[in-house]
């Protein structure tokens, strides 16, 4: 009495949501009509055989029943339609154990039929609620495809528009800047953006633009318009006032108009929806990964600049001129000076006052030395000058910072960016693939193709006979995928197939081992499974095992756990009561 009616309410409730979605039951339809028992029927061919007066004897049978239940629970009964009965009233007579029993052996089979209608679930249905997929999907479908149909070329020809506008604009510059021929292609081009933004107002909607997938992109789409627009209207002006070339004579409207002709190149920025192709997938991977290594060249910016910090520092006091030392007012520009021998004007002192004089100047020349760049205004090499003057101690020291800066410094910097892009690029390959296997229609398409083989795989090894008759079973009844049973051998028959491999591999179940695979699709030991129960179990099996997996399990086990306690204490006390009825002594006391 503790267990069994929470067990039953849950099963209830499942079915309910189930047989609702199903019977096509809302808030302003809550009876079940004989109609929509036969128009069910009908749907999943079990129809054949099945009279109208069956389906009125079962109504009234059912309503019988309902009445039964609710006067032995102190209720009062309801009053239905004629020929109808509430939703709520038809899913607690339909879900009775025994209410075929309680049914006219006369009127049995069509109750039996609309029992089994109704409680099994097709190959359909699984896939379907699997994947998430509305039974009314397939008019919307269409309508998307039609509108992607019409969206692409739209976005295609803006696309070669923006293509050349920018061809323009590089060739405007130089060749003729004033001459009317661009301004007629400005115009065009500027019509050309205006028209895609009204046929898009048009098809879907100014809300939809604007708030709808995709709204940024719309968004960036339509301010590149206007800009253009703007640009336009005011060339148009100018000329129209003041004739060709007359952006001259009007006061800070050239400075307008090459600033308008800046702003072009953000054109550039409509292309970006190339990038969903296939065949820019290169172009589109480096543009990410870019977007990926920005974070580490952010680090690796700081990284260089500390050490270029701290090395200008040091070089500024160890190459730099002392304190009051001034060699350049006394001596020539030291990339005139010939004699490196000079004892007064050394020119390592004097290279150092002129580029290591002051610590912005020692980052820099640090900078230019890390990249290889050791030459001096005029083309002098100052590692050779250093060295010339401060021996070879600064040899030593010259070879250890170059080999450390080049083998060292930059290889480890080359390493960490292009670990960071790589591990990037590989988490975003491995979220696009994770969307495509997961995405509703590609696994609802998977599975119905994987069903349709599973099929052709049993079929093919039957007797022709018995091949044609199950073939014109699943032609002439939609419910009978749900039917067809498979015994172990046909399992692994299925299994071994390549094609049903292929597709197994495309929905991301992984079948190692395919020996004892057949008890995880068997649970109840029975030896045969449905096609139904198959592809419930395959879509368990997909994807690789999460901790939430292990989580749910044991979730699981202690409910059922605590259940069975409750029930074995219910039992006890039951049997303790019936044991004092008779008279026996008790055996043990339970308390609460």
């Amino acid at each position: 009495q503790l267990a069994v009616p929470e067990l039953g309410e849950y099963h209830k409730m499942r079915h309910k949501r189930r047989l609702r979605k199903l019977l096509h039951v809302d808030s302003a339809n809550s009876y079940i009509s004989v109609t929509d028992m036969a128009l069910l029927l009908s749907a999943r061919g079990m129809d054949d055989g099945i009279t109208n007066l069956g389906l009125h004897a079962v109504m009234d049978a059912l309503k019988k029943i309902h009445v039964a239940m609710l006067t032995q629970g102190g209720f009062c009964a309801e009053n239905f339609p004629e020929d109808s009965i509430s939703f709520d009233a038809f899913v607690d007579v339909i879900l009775l154990p025994d209410v075929l029993d309680r049914i006219d052996s006369l009127w049995y089979r069509p109750a039996a039929r609309l029992k089994k209608a109704l409680l099994t679930t097709t190959v359909e249905e699984a896939i379907e609620d699997a994947t998430r997929v509305s039974m009314s999907a397939s008019g919307v479908k269409s309508h998307e495809v039609h509108k992607w149909s019409w969206e692409t070329w739209l976005n295609a020809v803006v696309c070669a528009t923006v293509v050349m506008s920018i061809a323009v604009l590089g060739m405007s510059v130089d060749w003729y800047p004033d001459s009317p021929v661009w301004i007629a292609m400005e115009t065009l081009i500027c019509l050309i953006f205006v028209s895609e933004v009204v046929i898009k107002f048009v098809m879907g909607g100014v809300k939809e633009y604007f708030t709808g997938d995709g709204k940024l992109w719309n968004i960036t789409d339509f301010l590149i318009t206007l800009l253009s627009f703007c640009e336009t209207t005011l060339s148009l002006l100018i000329i129209a006032s003041f004739g060709v070339g007359g952006a001259s004579k009007v006061p800070g409207a050239a400075t307008a108009t090459v600033a308008l002709r800046v702003l072009r190149i953000s054109r550039v920025c409509r292309l970006m929806k190339l990038l969903k192709s296939p065949l820019l997938r290169d172009l589109a991977n480096i543009l990410v990964s870019f977007w990926i290594a920005l974070p580490a060249l952010g680090s690796v910016l700081f990284i260089f600049l500390a050490i270029v910090y701290l090395v200008g520092i040091l070089f500024r006091l160890i190459f730099g001129p002392a304190e009051g030392q001034d060699l350049l007012s006394e001596c020539p520009d030291p990339d005139t000076l010939d004699d490196w021998e000079d004892q007064v004007c050394k020119i390592h002192y004097l290279y150092g006052e002129v580029y290591f004089g002051t610590v912005k100047k020692s980052m820099f020349t640090t900078f230019l030395f890390m990249l290889g760049n050791f030459d001096s205004a005029a083309g002098r090499s100052l590692a050779v000058a250093f060295a010339n003057g401060y021996g070879d101690i600064f040899k030593c020291i010259f070879c250890v910072g170059m080999i450390s800066n080049f083998f060292g410094l930059f290889n480890i910097i080359t390493a960490v960016f292009v670990d960071s892009t790589i591990s990037g690029l590989k988490h975003n390959e491995f979220k696009r693939k994770y969307a495509r296997q997961y995405e509703r229609a590609f696994v609802q398409g998977k599975l119905t193709t994987l069903v349709d083989r599973i099929q052709h795989v049993t079929c093919s090894h039957d007797a022709p006979r018995a091949r044609d008759r199950v073939m014109m079973d699943i032609k002439t009844s939609k419910a009978s995928q749900a039917d067809v049973e498979l015994t172990e051998e046909d399992f692994m028959r299925v299994i071994e197939d390549e094609a049903v491999k292929t597709l197994l591999e495309d929905l991301d179940v992984d079948i190692m081992n395919p020996t004892g695979l057949f008890d995880t699709f068997d649970p109840e030991g029975t030896g045969r499974i449905t096609i139904t129960e198959m592809v419930q179990a395959i879509l368990r099996l997909r994807g690789d095992p999460q901790k939430t997996d292990l989580i749910a399990s044991w979730v699981a086990l202690r409910s059922l756990h605590q259940k069975f306690d409750r029930f074995q204490l219910t039992f006890l006390r039951a049997h303790e009561a019936q044991r004092a009825s008779l008279g026996a002594p008790a055996e043990r006391r339970f308390s609460t």
